[in-house]
């Protein structure tokens, strides 16, 4: 096999960063180990307008010495005229977006001369945020991109993120054409590093305590969050420091002033823009943290570069993030200040949780390293003329593989089955040997196969029985290749799955001869821990992700189909992990199938209808555009929910009325997710302390809407110091007004000193009418409330029915009750302003209501008083008459008398007046203070 790739971009760059650290890496440890291959290693000469090619010793020298070495013997290759004989790639693994020769020329000569086209796509930046990009870039990147879309064969990503983004936007220019594609992430382990530290500059740094962001200087990376955050800390912790490691970048004037203009700048703000390996190396060892908070990463190297060292590491929850940091990062979920500084200052004033952490990173965190990397990407390589070869030849008829002891849902199925499916060639049923006879009952159209499950465990029937229901079906799935009968390729399939229209064989083989697999999760997303098939998908998860492939969840409760060698492959891989410990057998195949012949494999979003039999189970995807098969449920129909005469349309226009609400409120949720950044709308850390633990409860926004019917997802980390190594029963516990919600049971909590996990804690609306609820969080240790009273922490619940999520917003209802602060009201509207000009305004109003009430019962008392004023007088007029003619001779007298108390009741009353309206007076002047500060 021969592979040409063109460096032109990394020669006249120079650079050891981004694609140019990946081009390096991946060149090293082809030439070290995958020596059977022919390389072409090529740079395009402008002047000539004809590519070179480059001695491949010379090559090995300029990957020793990027910066010093230059290529002296060069040969003029005239590509445009090569017609390779065997299988030959073109591979672009450099920035080629940008490469003098325009991909939209070379492409099209070199797939009609026989090569096939091979890419990396590192992520979509130029495309999605344009803003952050040279124009020049977007042009040529969207060209390319467009190219690719036309003419490339294979296409590596970074990440499942990456990915994702590329097919999307496939999608939208509405190009059809088939593109194989594999997800082999980036390695983060240095190469080459030989020393500590030479570097001058660094040396006093290392002696302080400082948090890292690495990354070039630019408004995407957002090192202007963390300088926010360090200004509103520097004063607190006096010892902090702030390191940035990069080089300027583009579009970033502002914030480079503001750095350099910083009053702490080369006191306690540092920016290195030009260190090598050795240095960075040294400064992540020694990183009190290291954070970045990057808006959109194809892959976020710094996140496990900086995990590999053992390192706290705070980042933004966007694009592939969690890919890179899993379940070790932080992360500052939606973007607020909140978020950022307490977690922060979690860690600086809470040293045995710091501690903890770092040593939790340093005993789980296994990242990928270069060597992995590329045998990631040659295993594919390799494995194109297999590809090939088994995409040529197919099955016309194929067998369909159940596994069952429930003879009523078999029977079901078949009965589907017989009436949709016309490429059917005999059923085979595994199950137990007493129920052989009834299976064999089972009337229908095709031949039928029953067989004793014992004959194909073979020598693993003993204590079969005592395994749980994941390892079951394991042994069960890859005992079946102990069938001689069994063909090279076949249908597996639950006996629950039925169709629920006609399915032709184009279902599982498409045209050009690809298996389709259809996957309906992301493994990295499962958190779940509470079921035996939890625990298998959190297992799959973590032994495929120790061999760098795929991480689709493929467990879709659907006929899906097999090849009988490849599986066989996987199972020879995996089969003493699955005696040891439960795994998905379906994840466990395509995954490494897909990763293993990503060019014979389509991978699809799944096409059943109830998996999950409700969307309270988790956040499912819904196939909108193309339902097949119906994941059958018993207790759905006896509920009446579907009725067995509902026909196919009945039973999707029912399903998606129901998920309706579900997918509204998740629509609902993202939007709100600048709001709640901007706005800071979202609590920092929820502390739980009691002598036994200490909790930390984090990503929880200030309040949720959530459409009448529907049921929101949060996912919650926790932090959890087990003080005393004892085993306890913990739950979140959700009141929505006072009364309990939701108990959701921390699973697998053991005598560990520290643990961590994230935690899916559902919202639901369920019987609740439109309004607003008080939401609180409380933890339940041992049938014991941390908050016995009632627990200070408060969302605010918006149950809406079809309604505009912003007008929602405006009601002031919302911040009748405050989030608990440590601090008085006025210190909490300083501090943590309630801002955002929907709650400003609902703010404003309520102030505005109460001053107008004010002001009204303070008119009535005035009147009041008045009205007692004259009564007085006149009273006392009526007296002054009836005695005029006695006291004739006192009148002189009389008079001055009556004067003078008339005169002092007056003034009694006129004081008491003054002192209320003064008090008045004084009530609103506080009233618009506190509205200034």
């Amino acid at each position: 096999m021969t592979i040409y790739i063109d460096i032109t971009q990394f020669e006249r760059g120079r650079a050891n960063t981004g694609v140019q650290r990946v081009l390096k890496n991946f060149m090293s440890k082809a030439f070290d180990t995958y020596c059977d291959i022919e390389y072409k290693i090529l740079i395009y000469d402008s002047s000539t307008k004809k590519m070179q090619l480059l001695p491949l010793d010379d090559v090995k020298l300029f990957l020793d010495d990027i910066e010093g070495f230059e290529f002296k013997s060069k040969t003029s290759i005239d590509i445009e005229h090569i017609k390779p004989k065997d299988t030959t790639l073109f591979f672009d693994i450099d920035a080629a977006w940008n490469a003098p020769y325009k991909r939209e020329v070379l492409y099209p000569i070199l797939k009609n001369n026989g090569f096939m086209i091979c890419n990396f796509i590192y992520d979509l930046i130029p495309i999605l945020l344009p803003e952050f990009v040279h124009n020049l870039t977007i042009k040529n990147f969207q060209t390319f991109i467009s190219t690719l879309y036309s003419y490339s064969d294979m296409i590596f990503f970074d990440s499942n993120s990456a990915q994702k983004d590329f097919f999307r936007l496939k999608k939208l220019s509405n190009k059809d054409r088939y593109i194989a594609s594999r997800v082999v992430g980036l390695g983060s382990d240095f190469s080459n590093i030989k020393e500590t530290n030479k570097n001058k500059e660094i040396t006093p740094i290392l002696k302080t305590k400082y948090i890292l962001f690495v990354g070039t200087i630019e408004p995407r990376k957002n090192q202007q969050e963390l300088l926010t955050a360090f200004d509103s800390l520097s004063d607190t912790y006096p010892d902090l420091n702030l390191v940035f490691v990069g080089k300027k970048g583009w579009k970033v004037d502002a914030l480079i002033s503001k750095i350099q203009s910083h009053p702490l700048k080369e006191k306690r703000i540092f920016w290195l823009n030009n260190i090598d390996d050795n240095a960075l190396a040294t400064l992540y060892k020694n990183a009190f943290l290291v954070t970045y908070l990057s808006k959109y990463e194809g892959y976020g190297l710094p996140i496990t570069e900086s995990l590999s060292y053992g390192k706290i590491t705070i980042a933004s929850k966007n694009s592939s993030m969690y890919e890179a940091g899993k379940d070790y990062a932080d992360y500052i979920e939606y973007g607020s200040k909140n978020e950022l500084k307490e977690i922060i200052s979690l860690y600086l004033d809470n040293k045995p949780l710091r501690l903890a952490k770092q040593e939790y990173i340093k005993a789980n965190f296994t990242p990928i390293t270069w060597s992995l990397f590329a045998d990631s990407i040659f295993t594919v390589i390799k494995n194109i003329d297999a590809s090939i070869k088994l995409r040529q030849n197919h099955l016309k008829k194929l067998q369909f593989v159940f596994i069952s002891i429930d003879t009523e849902n078999l029977r079901g199925t078949i009965a589907q089955i017989d009436k949709h499916i016309d490429f059917v060639k005999e059923y085979i049923i595994i199950t137990t040997a007493k129920q052989q006879k009834e299976f064999q009952k089972i009337q229908t159209k095709n031949k039928l196969i029953v067989i004793d499950e014992a004959i194909t465990l073979d020598a693993y029937k003993q204590d079969f029985h005592k395994k749980d229901h994941q390892s079951k079906n394991w042994l069960l799935r890859a005992s079946l290749l102990n069938l001689d009968i069994l063909d090279d390729e076949f249908i597996m399939l639950d006996d629950d799955n039925k169709p629920l229209k006609n399915i032709p064989i184009q279902k599982f083989i498409t045209k050009e001869g690809r298996y389709n697999a259809y996957y309906f999760y992301d493994l990295l997303d499962w958190h779940h821990k509470s079921t035996d098939y939890d625990v298998g998908q959190q297992n799959t998860k973590e032994i495929l992700s120790e061999k760098n492939y795929e991480l689709l969840s493929y467990s879709s409760h659907a006929p899906q189909i097999i090849n009988k060698k490849i599986f066989k492959e996987a199972v020879d891989m995996f089969f003493d992990i699955g005696l040891e410990k439960p795994i998905d057998e379906w994840s466990i195949y395509f995954n490494y199938a897909v990763s293993n012949y990503p060019l014979l494999f389509d991978k699809k979003l799944f096409e059943t209808l109830n998996w999950p039999e409700s969307p309270l189970y988790w956040d499912s995807k819904f196939n909108k555009e193309n339902i097949s098969f119906e994941n059958y449920y018993k207790s759905i129909y006896d509920s009446r929910f579907f009725t067995y005469k509902d026909s196919y349309e009945q039973k999707l226009k029912k399903k998606q009325k129901q998920i309706a609400p579900f997918e509204k409120t998740k629509e609902i949720f993202n939007k709100n997710r600048d709001i709640y950044a901007n706005n800071n709308l979202v609590h920092g850390i929820l502390e739980f302390k009691n002598q036994d633990i200490e909790l930390y409860l984090s990503n929880i926004p200030y309040y949720v809407i959530v459409e009448k019917e529907g049921s929101l997802r949060l996912r919650l980390n926790y932090k959890l110091l087990n003080l005393k190594n004892k085993n306890l029963d913990i739950s979140i516990v959700v009141f929505c007004d006072q009364k309990v919600s939701i108990v959701k049971t921390l699973s697998h909590i053991d005598t560990s000193f520290y643990q961590e996990s994230i935690v899916e804690v559902p919202i639901t609306t369920h019987r609740l009418k439109t309004g607003i609820y008080d939401i609180t969080i409380n933890l339940n240790v041992d049938d014991t409330y941390i908050y016995p009273q009632s627990s200070p922490y408060l969302i605010k619940l918006i149950v809406s029915k079809d309604k505009d999520y912003l007008s929602v917003l405006k009601n002031p209802k919302i911040i009748e009750r405050k989030i608990m602060q440590k601090n008085n009201l006025k210190q909490k509207i300083k501090d943590i302003p309630f801002i955002g000009w929907f709650v400003r305004w609902g703010y404003n109003l309520l102030r505005l209501n109460n001053l107008k009430h004010k002001v009204h019962h303070q008119q009535q008392q005035i009147n009041k008083l008045q009205h007692k004023l004259q009564h007085k007088l006149h009273h006392q007029q009526q007296q002054l008459n009836q005695q005029q003619q006695q006291l004739n001779h006192l009148k002189n007298t009389i008079d001055k008398h009556i004067e003078s108390q008339v005169a002092k009741q007056v003034s009694v009353q006129s004081d008491s007046l003054q002192q209320q309206m003064d008090q008045f007076i004084l009530d609103t002047s506080i009233d618009k203070n506190i509205d200034a500060k």
